[in-house]
């Protein structure tokens, strides 16, 4: 955990030190990490780091702290950061706090009653997961659910990486912009030649079954713009939900293996854990219609690369977009960048790093009640 900083006297001339607003972090990933730096400034950021990590971008500490130092907590709180080690004891070591910042902790009743002091939960991300809202609400602490801009772009990413496979967009530029069509063959009516280039196998969105693996934050936004396009929406996860979710975001369960048999379009967003690597092999794709398309804006390592080219190549689907790689940034010119069927991206479903600096934005305010 972070060192406590000395305690700052109170103002006037009597001034006695009082105690800082201890504001716990819940998670060690690097959204969070950029939160510790916005509250403690140069004290635990490290240069380094934060240059690796939003490179090629450029992004300099002043960014980071200047997001801190427009809030009266900077430098006045104690924050404590758990590391991965610590996320268990959570209740034990969030003792006494003030506020709790998290993404996936799961904040329960014993969390909450550890802490009488306790003003605010914020979670980075629009719903509540892990929060026990009645535990909160009897203890009256306020909970805030800051939506992040970014899971949202993510969202947009997979349904245009739909599009552009089914609308075999990358081709139909190349073939437009180079003039490419049969000349005996294309013979324009009244100043109009649909599809001059003459490409197959070209389709929509509009009345396809949509399979979504794993409904976080991210499938749930693919979910709700989907629906917009007029598809039919089944998903898959390890919990499901209730009835009332289903009905809600009009979805329909199924297990992993009838999903991939169903779905004209397989959107992955399942978390990268040990048991999901190379969760789409060999099996799974076969698995797929052979019309299906492959949509992955989670985690390269959820694929085994050698078996979606396998599908590709073998028609046992028809088209795949990838925004997430087994290798980043990818080597030119692999197996699957010789194919015609898959549209590519460098990921950049979030967009750019620096809208992470306008989430953490977002959060650092609602933490000044959290001082008194």
């Amino acid at each position: 955990m972070a060192a406590v900083p000395t305690a700052v006297p109170t103002a006037g001339p009597t001034a006695v030190p009082t105690a800082m607003p201890v504001i716990t972090i819940a998670d060690d990933d690097p959204m969070m990490q950029l939160v510790r730096f916005a509250l403690e400034g140069d004290r635990v950021l490290s240069e380094d780091w934060l240059r690796d990590y939003f490179s090629p971008e450029p992004v300099t500490a002043s960014d980071v702290t200047g997001i801190g130092r427009r809030c009266r907590l900077f430098g006045r709180c104690e924050v404590r950061y758990l590391s991965r080690e610590e996320e268990p004891r959570l209740a034990e070591l969030s003792r006494g706090s003030d506020a709790i910042v998290c993404r996936r902790a799961v904040i329960d009743a014993a969390v909450i009653t550890a802490s009488p002091s306790l003003r605010m939960i914020n979670r980075l991300g629009e719903r509540a997961t892990g929060i026990d809202l009645v535990a909160a609400r009897a203890a009256g602490v306020t909970v805030n659910c800051i939506a992040r801009p970014t899971l949202a772009y993510t969202a947009e990413h997979a349904i245009l990486l739909m599009l552009a496979v089914g609308k075999a967009l990358v081709e139909a530029d190349k073939a437009t912009r180079a003039g490419r069509y049969d000349r005996g063959k294309v013979h324009p009516i009244d100043g109009v030649a649909y599809n001059w280039p003459g490409l197959a196998g070209l389709t929509g969105l509009y009345g396809k079954t949509l399979g979504i693996v794993g409904l976080g934050e991210v499938g749930t936004l693919v979910a709700r713009r989907a629906a917009a396009f007029g598809m039919r929406l089944l998903y898959s996860k390890p919990n499901r939900l209730g009835e009332e979710q289903e009905r809600r975001l009009g979805l329909g369960y199924r297990s992993f293996e009838r999903l991939l048999e169903e779905a004209d379009v397989v959107s992955l967003h399942a978390r990268a854990v040990p048991e999901t690597r190379h969760l789409f092999d060999r099996a799974a794709f076969r698995r797929m219609k052979p019309g299906a398309i492959f949509v992955n804006t989670s985690r390269g390592s959820l694929v085994d690369e050698e078996a979606l080219a396998a599908a590709l190549e073998g028609g046992w689907i028809a088209g795949a977009g990838i925004d997430n790689h087994a290798v980043e940034p990818r080597p030119a010119g692999d197996r699957l960048a010789r194919l015609p069927n898959i549209v590519m991206t460098p990921h950049i479903a979030g967009g750019s790093r620096h809208a992470l600096l306008e989430e953490v934005e977002q959060l650092i305010p609602r933490l000044e009640p959290a001082g008194g």
